[in-house]
């Protein structure tokens, strides 16, 4: 199995990165607090009073070479992802097999034909799909080339995820379906809901300074400064091995049924209203 680390637990952080958020320890203090102090003095306020400008956070250039040094050592890390799916048999067998495949016009088209071949779809279904796919837009290259994770577990019941369980496809496929009614009633009914943990190497992934960010906030509740948990959605740019797939959870799994709420031991959502 991989090394990999929880952007949401300091005790899984290799040493070297806790040498660099222990060097910058004041200057990442400083800066979280003062952001703390603006959110409740100026960023939460309303009227004609409210300054048009908001005040200076002194500690913001220090930060910003504090993040780059993290930034720097995490990019040789390997980081654990969630995605949560829904999936047949056959796409979890193939996924053990092959890997992890990143989202193309052509992966879609492949996964549409096996469905087609076993009896999920019907030839004119797919074309149904195919034609309203977000790929056949402009606004689909931002879902092309890439595998979205989130970096902390979700709980099956949040609503952020529900739908990702509960309709087969994925947004390539079914994002402008849902007023086809009874076409997006037949695709809640393909595979199962389950969630891929994966090994997401942070060299390969979109959005990695959201990552060293949530790092750098972990440290930061673990020395007494707590900071707003606002989780974190990221993706990887490029196909991964078997070996990257740590778990594949399916609904009716203790894990699958305990995400967030048990499951991975030790993972707390930190709670807005502590922090900045």
């Amino acid at each position: 199995m991989p090394k990999f680390f929880d952007h949401w637990d300091v005790g899984s952080f290799d040493s070297d990165v806790l040498e660099v958020l222990r060097e910058q320890q004041n200057v990442i203090v400083g800066y979280l607090q003062r952001e703390r102090e603006l959110l409740v003095t100026h960023d939460l306020i309303s009227g004609r009073d409210k300054p048009i400008l908001r005040p200076e956070n002194r500690w913001w250039h220090a930060f910003e070479e504090a993040r780059r040094s993290v930034s720097h050592v995490l990019r040789s890390k390997t980081m654990r992802g969630y995605h949560y799916t829904r999936m047949t048999d056959r796409e979890v067998r193939d996924i053990e097999s092959a890997g992890i495949v990143i989202s193309t016009e052509d992966f879609m088209l492949h996964r549409l034909s096996n469905a087609v071949t076993d009896g999920h779809l019907t030839d004119s279904e797919m074309a149904e799909i195919i034609e309203n796919s977000p790929l056949q837009y402009p606004e689909g290259a931002s879902r092309s080339g890439k595998f979205y994770l989130t970096g902390a577990p979700q709980p099956i019941d949040d609503l952020g995820v529900k739908y990702l369980l509960n309709v087969w496809g994925g947004e390539v496929v079914n994002m402008y379906l849902e007023k086809h009614d009874e076409l997006w009633q037949k695709l809640q009914q393909i595979g199962r809901p389950r969630i891929i943990e994966v090994a997401a190497p942070l060299a390969l992934c979109g959005h990695h300074n959201v990552c060293d960010l949530r790092v750098i906030q972990t440290f930061a509740d673990s020395v007494g400064c707590p900071t707003r948990d606002e989780g974190i959605d990221f993706w990887i740019g490029e196909p991964l091995s078997p070996e990257a797939i740590l778990a594949i959870r399916t609904e009716g799994d203790e894990a699958f049924q305990k995400m967030a709420n048990g499951y991975p031991t030790g993972y707390v959502e930190r709670q807005i209203d502590q922090a900045i």
